[in-house]
């Protein structure tokens, strides 16, 4: 008659403890993998949305940029500074006898 072997405490049909281990180790590895994984994803999510953001908002900046050069230009003009000195503080021409050469 054959005789049965005993097996040791802890492993049943021929799976051992460690092996149990090692499986729950696996797949807690793999499970936090996958969860790192995810969380990459959401943070380039994140990133790319803050991104896109902070371009549109570049735009916005160049285009009041752009605006505010063509204002300065306007307020500069000489054309603009002659016609306020005449209307605003009553300014002419000097006269010819106004006029004071220095040597």
């Amino acid at each position: 008659m054959r005789r049965k072997e005993k097996t040791p405490p802890g492993e049943k049909d021929g799976v051992s403890g460690a092996m149990v281990w090692g499986l729950f180790l696996s797949g807690g590895l793999l499970l936090g993998a996958l969860v790192f994984q995810v969380g990459l994803q959401l943070h380039m999510k994140q990133i790319n949305y803050a991104l896109a953001r902070e371009m549109k908002e570049r735009d916005l900046l160049q285009e009041e940029n752009r605006r505010l050069k063509v204002e300065r230009a306007t307020l500069r003009s000489p054309e603009r500074i002659e016609r306020l000195a005449r209307e605003r503080l009553e300014m002419n021409y000097p006269a010819r006898d106004q006029v004071i050469f220095v040597k």
